[in-house]
């Protein structure tokens, strides 16, 4: 048996776990932007291009995730 999914379902699931991700990636940098960090600003800017992920074209089906920083 073949279960077809309505096509905005699917992006809407897509969506979501492209969020998910994205959220973890977040949660793991947390504690990186503290302003006594010396690559603070670095770190703040690659979790604005993670918070920015929604906003690519082609999402949620094409996703560039942004590299982090140098550690």
């Amino acid at each position: 048996m073949i279960v077809r999914i309505d096509p905005e379902r699917k992006r809407a699931i897509q969506a979501g776990r492209a969020r998910a991700e994205r959220d973890r990636r977040l949660a793991e940098t947390d504690w990186r932007t503290a302003p006594d960090r010396p690559d603070a600003a670095a770190w703040t800017a690659y979790r604005q291009a993670l918070r920015d992920v929604p906003e690519q074209p082609g999402f949620p089906a094409e996703i560039f995730w942004p590299e982090p920083p140098a550690a």
